[in-house]
């Protein structure tokens, strides 16, 4: 019985094991020598920044462009006449 414990709480889980028989681990594996030498990949949290920097500036000055482009143009809501 305890023996079939162990298998079901994975008391003797190796994830070594697991990872050497992984063939996504495998398939990963195969460009760990473009993902050491990769510009964005070594950069990407620099560039996740700036663009969720981007994104929050741009959201903060949208209404800005809403009421320039109301003022030149008239309503945006197409009730021109």
């Amino acid at each position: 019985m305890n023996l079939i414990w162990d298998q079901i709480t994975l008391s003797y889980f190796s994830a070594s094991k697991w990872l050497n028989a992984s063939y996504i681990y495998r398939l990963v594996g195969i460009f760990s020598q473009w993902r050491q030498h990769s510009f964005l990949l070594q950069w990407g949290e620099a560039i996740g920044a700036l663009l969720l920097s981007l994104v929050f500036i741009f959201s903060l000055l949208l209404p800005l462009f809403v009421v320039i482009a109301e003022g030149e143009n008239g309503p945006i809501s197409g009730d021109r006449k």
